[in-house]
């Protein structure tokens, strides 16, 4: 089993060279699963937070739109065969939230806009063509009000969008270990940082694998974010495996004995 995990792409502030990177060696590596996990779009103009007015309007939201079916459209083309998911981040979870907001303070007009009721994976299904693409949504209880923990478990590991971000590379990481004591794979804090530790159960580890957006984004200023993604390999039903956090430095690695650039 070959599983390829890429995650926070945030279109549209991506960084579409460090995707391609990845699709490239998806192209050669060819893996059966594929896990998009969280924030593959940004949501930036129906943000609660301050927003620049340019990229507060309906034409940047379409642009966000379309920008995220131009990369789920390349990841699908260098991913043929794989199983895809896409799990809800929390910056999916902004579209409910905004959805939400309307239904409570404008009832009619949710109403009228026919999507009282609607639920995000069907709202985000028909927004990025999911089944269009063959990828499912793995969303969150759909009355869930407020983003949690939002993940995949294949076979014994858990991979997704965890609502925890630490300071430091890996800290976070080591703190869902604490918490979860479960084989973990975290997007979310746009670093690349493992822990690991021996139960009485035996080992249990978590990696933090990095970002595929922009490492200066124009919305905050400059983090200590990192470009990266993971490989899982494994038997059939991945009860053991080896987990790969790869950092992408000046958009190249080495992987099995080739050096892939982007």
């Amino acid at each position: 089993m070959r599983v390829v995990v890429y995650s926070d792409i945030h279109a549209p502030f991506q960084d579409d060279r460090a995707i391609e990177l990845v699709n490239k060696f998806c192209g050669w590596y060819q893996p059966q699963r594929v896990v998009l996990i969280g924030d593959v779009i940004d949501f930036y103009a129906i943000s609660k937070f301050d927003k620049s007015p340019r990229r507060a309007t309906n034409e940047a939201m379409v642009e966000e739109v379309d920008t995220t079916q131009r990369i789920l459209k390349g990841i699908r083309g260098a991913n043929p065969k794989a199983k895809i998911q896409m799990v809800v981040g929390n910056h999916e979870f902004r579209l409910r939230k905004f959805i939400f907001k309307l239904q409570a303070e404008v009832p009619l007009l949710a109403t009228m806009l026919d999507i009282s009721g609607v639920g995000l994976e069907e709202l985000l299904g028909l927004m990025l063509n999911l089944n269009g693409l063959g990828i499912e949504l793995v969303d969150l209880d759909p009355e869930m009000a407020k983003f949690t923990d939002c993940y995949v478990t294949i076979g014994k590991i858990h991979i997704g969008h965890w609502d925890k971000v630490n300071k430091y590379a890996g800290y976070t990481a080591k703190n869902l270990i604490a918490d979860k004591g479960v084989d973990i794979i975290q997007g979310h804090t746009h670093r690349v940082g493992s822990s690991f530790r021996r139960t009485l159960g035996g080992l249990i580890e978590a990696h933090e694998i990095g970002c595929l957006c922009g490492l200066k984004p124009q919305y905050t200023s400059e983090k200590d974010w990192q470009h990266g993604f993971a490989v899982i390999e494994g038997n059939s039903t991945m009860a053991k495996f080896t987990i790969t956090p790869i950092a992408i430095k000046d958009y190249e690695f080495w992987f099995g004995g080739k050096h892939f650039r982007g």
